[in-house]
Formats: C-alpha cells, sequence, structure tokens
C-alpha cells in the first residue's frame, strides 16, 4: 500500500515536489508497481486534457473567423481580407494539429508506458565508500543511491569525458540519462558497451536499452532484444520472456 495518494501523483507529474521529496517519490514507485501504473494513468490523462484544451481553443478560433466573415462589408479587397482570415484559421488548425501529434507522440502506446513504468528499476549500485577515502566514482554513486540523478549524472559525465571508454561509467551515466528524460542519449551509451553481450554488465545494459525501446514505441527493435535475452539463461531470462507476452 502506498503512502502517497492521487494529490501527490499530480505534484510529481507537474514538477511541483522539491528535489527531496520527488527523489524520495522516485524510490517508492522504483518498488511500488501499483504506485508506478498510477503514475502512468495520470500521465496519460493529463495528456487528454491537454490535448481537449487544445481542440477547444481550436474551436473557439474556427467560430472567431466565422463571426468576423459574417460581419464582413462588402468593399474592395474584402475578399482578400476573408482569403486572409482562412489562411490564418487555416495556420492555426495546423499548428494546433502538430500540437496533437506531438503530445500523442509523446504519449505513445499507453501498453508500452506502463510496462516501462512497472519495469523500469534503478541498479542496485556498486559499493561505494564515504568519508575521507571516497572516490569521485564513490560520490556519483552516492548520488545516484540517493535518488540525485542529475547531481549523479554530472559527476559520472566528469569521469566518463576522462574515461570515454570505461563501459561502466557508460552504463551508470546512462540510467541517470533515462532518469533526466534524455532516453536517446542512455540508449546511445548502452549500446556502445563493449563488453561481451553475455557478461553481467553486457546483459544488463541490454535489459535497459529494451526498456528504452519500449518506451520509446520502438517495439519491434524491443522484441528482438528481449528475445535475446530470453534465450540467453541470465538472470533476465525470465522478465524479458514475461515481457514479450506483454508487449503488442
Amino acid at each position: 500500500m502506498s503512502k502517497y495518494n492521487t494529490e501527490d501523483i499530480v505534484r510529481f507529474i507537474n514538477g511541483q515536489m522539491d528535489e527531496t521529496e520527488a527523489a524520495a517519490f522516485g524510490l517508492e514507485m522504483n518498488n511500488n508497481t501499483t504506485l508506478a501504473e498510477e503514475v502512468a494513468a495520470q500521465l496519460q490523462l493529463s495528456r487528454v486534457v491537454q490535448i481537449a484544451s487544445i481542440k477547444q481553443r481550436l474551436d473557439a478560433i474556427h467560430l472567431e473567423y466565422e463571426t468576423v466573415e459574417k460581419k464582413a462589408v462588402a468593399i474592395p479587397g474584402s475578399n482578400n481580407v476573408r482569403k486572409l482570415f482562412g489562411w490564418l484559421a487555416a495556420a492555426a488548425a495546423i499548428a494546433g494539429l502538430a500540437i496533437v501529434i506531438f503530445l500523442f507522440k509523446s504519449g505513445g502506446n499507453s501498453n508500452n508506458q506502463q510496462i516501462f513504468a512497472a519495469n523500469f528499476k534503478d541498479d542496485a549500485g556498486a559499493p561505494s565508500l564515504m568519508g575521507d577515502k571516497a572516490t569521485p566514482f564513490d560520490d556519483a554513486m552516492i548520488y545516484y543511491k540517493s535518488g540525485d540523478y542529475k547531481a549523479a549524472e554530472g559527476k559520472f559525465g566528469k569521469l566518463l569525458f576522462d574515461k570515454p571508454q570505461n563501459d561502466t561509467l557508460k552504463y551508470y551515466d546512462a540510467l541517470c540519462q533515462v532518469r533526466l528524460k534524455n532516453e536517446d542519449s542512455a540508449l546511445q551509451l548502452l549500446t556502445s558497451i563493449s563488453q561481451p553481450a553475455d557478461s553481467n554488465l553486457g546483459v544488463k545494459a541490454k535489459w535497459y536499452s529494451a526498456l528504452i525501446l519500449v518506451h520509446e514505441d520502438k517495439t519491434g527493435e524491443a522484441k528482438k532484444l528481449l528475445t535475446e535475452l530470453k534465450n540467453s539463461g541470465s538472470e533476465y531470462a525470465d522478465k524479458a520472456g514475461e515481457l514479450l507476452s506483454q508487449l503488442k
């Protein structure tokens, strides 16, 4: 049972929580499938409301255009005026349609969004030292484990700049990037990991890559990776099989 209610979920979605509260909410969502599904449902509802608002605005523009056209006085060039209003209305409609398309694309397949929300969990992370003996990697890991993904990514990113071929840094920086909504960058980092596909890090990179592809509605590509994982005999084999059965 979650300690969060619908109001808390809306505040989280709208970015109205402070960093500490948002981090705690994110950790709870990682471990609570029901809460993750509720967040996905609220996101979908929010998009529906946005689309309805856009439609209402377009209807108002259309009504305004019709009213002006009816009141138009027959003066020289009035046809040009009507044409101008017609072009403006058409432009507004096209702009509105573009926004609607964008919202639907960003919302994507609601089933896929729910699958992603229910299955994307933070990595347990590597053991990290604290205090005087802590390394920059330890500092980054502590931020990651605490849910401060922005600070963690900044530190992992700095380390990765100095060691661009380090697969561990690529992996954790990618997971931070996902939390920061930079999924294309995350996928690029994960697919550039050079360790063997059947190694522990290679398998985990493939799992998270598949989840990102699901979230981006690239179902065919996701299924390919999940099928490979299902047949790998790794710790993710059963999970991959379950996801394959859920994808449409």
